[in-house]
């Protein structure tokens, strides 16, 4: 079972395609995130979540592909698919849930349940936010 939300955001640009993808492997290279399939047009990359990282390290998409394709009056169009899993949100909540019911502990299922009602949505924002500085990044040479 696939448990990932797939969102995407996009931008323009007059860089070359060369230009695109050396500034897309550097930013992905300098934000440690591993390239998985490279090609003319398009390149694909996830994190490792099994990384040692420090706490103070900034929020990392879970994985995504930037895809390449023409836009009319000479430009490029650089989209982000990116995707946000939620399998650990879900093993955690589950996790709770039995153990909350088990203990017959009822009010738990409530707080666990607002508790995450508040932190999936921030968490979908942040990868959204993360998103959009990554493709900036990308793009920061074309001013």
């Amino acid at each position: 079972m696939n448990f990932k939300l797939n969102f995407h955001t996009s931008a323009t640009t007059t860089l070359e395609p060369y230009e695109i993808l050396a500034n897309i492997q550097f930013e992905l290279r300098d934000k440690k995130y591993k390239a998985k399939h490279v090609t003319d047009r398009s390149i694909s990359f996830y994190d490792n979540p099994w990384r040692m990282r420090w706490n103070f390290e900034p929020y990392m998409l879970d994985g995504g592909e930037f895809v390449m394709s023409d836009a009319p009056d000479n430009k490029k169009i650089l989209t982000l698919n990116y995707y946000w899993g939620y399998s650990s949100f879900l093993l955690v909540y589950t996790f709770l849930l039995i153990t909350t019911i088990s203990e017959k502990m009822y009010e738990g299922i409530w707080f666990f349940s607002i508790f995450y009602a508040i932190v999936v949505p921030i968490d979908i924002m942040r990868a959204k936010g993360k998103a959009s500085e990554l493709i900036a990044a990308v793009l920061k040479a074309d001013s």
